[in-house]
């Protein structure tokens, strides 16, 4: 179990948009061989408050859910999607150092 805070400021065409977020997501790892390097599936609830001038709703709650696919000690894919008022969803890239 995973618990986040996050906040995020976004300036697009002179309207700011704000989020503060708290999430909470389960994951489980499934090693794929013996240098540690797994797929770990992961689902969970997130509380989101939006505020500033290019922003319509002011509070949701999403559905998290995603994969990771922990290539290298150092490289992740993930993918993932939020269900709620508005559904977002993204694939990304991690590097960690």
């Amino acid at each position: 179990m995973a618990v986040d805070v996050g906040f995020d400021n976004e300036l697009v065409s002179k309207k700011n948009s704000s989020e503060l977020s708290f999430t909470t997501v389960f994951s489980k790892g499934f090693p794929l061989t013996d240098h540690g390097y797994k797929f770990t599936p992961y689902a969970g609830l997130e509380l989101a408050s939006y505020s500033g001038s290019g922003i319509t709703n002011n509070n949701t709650v999403y559905g998290v859910g995603g994969l990771e696919w922990k290539i290298t000690q150092q490289f992740m894919l993930m993918l993932e999607f939020k269900g709620g008022r508005n559904d977002v969803g993204g694939v990304g890239v991690r590097f960690a150092y």
